[in-house]
């Protein structure tokens, strides 16, 4: 079994290419909080200074890092079982079952995670070298704390990178294997069933609702409590983080909405804009996935920053990078990953408008503005991320809102938008490119993802 396995991830290493990536990315993060942590652990026993602890901080870093690994891989391999579709119908058809053809996808994904973590081992120590310096600045890890990577940390990072790989694709390889074999030989997406849909809906509204019922508390405690107080601050606070959880739940939902809408905006003599409008609305499901890791950026440096302005958080460049820096890194690398696994689709609707006649700097514009698109909406979210903390924030400190809003983080966010602009750009328009100049306009259109 573990032979084919390997035989199948290596002849179809092109499509596990990007979630590779992610994965390696990682387990860089992973392993680089494991050697961060046992470092100081060394650092704190040696010297016997017990003003510091360490297990929570780790603790802390690995749960953010799994949690946006486990987002975005579920992202990455839903698309590559959509490529696969007709390979897993036939070996349905061959007579292999449901449950041995979830175990295959997993164990594939076991094995990718795996080798990503033994691959990602010296990026991740010299990231460990960049994070604990940023956590002895902030008096967060002892002076004398060195990175250590011991083998049983080792061994640790590749378990949890592998473990990470195998939750991302847990729902697509069940979603797969519960498919009808017709359906995967005609190439369809494995539907689900409408119980499962209706489940996944249900408990994504029943997220949505006990996160806003949160926001509502916090808000009213911060109504009815004394200004300036712990517990109103931490109200503030935590409403706040509650309320960017509710944005980004909505996501999936709203960025749709958001990108038909801007199609319909754009007039249709602009032909490069609505090409660009009209691809986005009909890619949207996928420009979610592309829009949330840049979205979380901007929400985060919103909620943070915020209570920064008012002084009710301390958080600088330094802490803020040493403890969401390795998650918003893994986020940021599979929005990338998002938008190059579908460089095929776009390619060919290059090709097919270079064939209708488009030249090419209509082509190359039309790539430039989905990325804007997709950057807008990102914004679109972010900033009001940021409002609605800052509202919070501000009635915490009794700073009206009119007062409040201008002392809001925006050159925090414009940098973070800024960056956010040009990443996707660059990625669209790259991804589009790369191996183009090579092909004819009907190999292109014959080419699959």
């Amino acid at each position: 079994m573990i032979r084919l396995l390997i035989t199948d991830l290596r002849h179809h290493a092109g499509m596990w290419l990007w979630t590779f990536t992610v994965a390696v990315v990682a387990g860089a993060c992973v392993l680089a909080q494991f050697a961060a942590g046992r470092g100081m652990d060394t650092a704190i026993a040696r010297y016997g200074d017990d003003s510091y602890s360490t297990t929570p901080l780790t603790v802390f870093c690995l749960i953010t890092v799994g949690v946006s690994a486990i987002s975005v891989l579920s992202s990455t391999t839903s698309r590559v079982v959509e490529m696969r579709t007709r390979d897993f119908g036939l070996w349905r058809a061959l007579g292999m079952r449901p449950g041995a053809l979830r175990a295959s996808i997993l164990g594939e994904l076991a094995i990718l995670g795996g080798i990503a973590g033994v691959v990602g081992v010296p990026l991740g120590y010299g990231l460990a070298h960049v994070l604990v310096p940023m956590l002895i600045s902030e008096r967060v890890a002892p002076p004398q704390a060195v990175p250590e990577l011991p083998p049983t940390a080792l061994c640790w990072a590749v378990l949890f990178t592998a473990a990470v790989a195998v939750l991302g694709g847990w729902w697509s390889a069940t979603r797969c294997a519960r498919a009808r074999e017709s359906l995967l030989l005609r190439g369809e997406s494995a539907g689900g069933s409408r119980i499962g849909a209706l489940w996944r809906i249900l408990g994504r509204l029943v997220l949505v609702a006990g996160l806003s019922v949160g926001t509502v508390a916090a808000y009213r405690t911060i109504r009815d409590g004394t200004p300036g107080s712990d517990d109103v601050v931490n109200a503030a606070m935590l409403g706040s983080m509650a309320l960017m959880c509710v944005v980004l739940l909505l996501v999936r939902w709203c960025v749709p909405l958001l990108e038909r809408l801007a199609a319909r905006l754009i007039p249709r003599s602009w032909v490069a804009a609505f090409v660009a409008g009209r691809t986005c609305a009909v890619e949207s499901s996928r420009s979610s996935a592309t829009v949330l890791p840049f979205a979380l950026a901007m929400g985060l440096v919103g909620v943070l920053y915020s209570g920064r302005s008012f002084g009710m958080s301390g958080v600088t460049a330094q802490g803020f990078l040493s403890m969401f820096g390795p998650a918003l890194l893994v986020a940021w690398t599979g929005g990338v990953a998002i938008i190059a696994m579908s460089a095929g689709q776009r390619r060919r609707d290059g090709a097919l408008l270079a064939a209708a006649g488009a030249r090419q700097r209509t082509i190359l514009v039309a790539e430039v503005l989905e990325g804007v698109i997709h950057s807008l909406v990102a914004a679109l979210l972010g900033v009001a991320i940021t409002v609605g903390a800052v509202y919070l924030v501000g009635l915490a400190s009794a700073v009206p809102f009119s007062e409040a809003l201008p002392r809001a983080p925006w050159e925090a966010i414009g940098v973070v938008v800024t960056a956010s602009f040009m990443t996707v750009c660059l990625a669209v328009v790259v991804s589009s490119r790369a191996g183009a100049r090579t092909a004819t306009v009907g190999q292109i259109l014959r080419a699959q993802d």
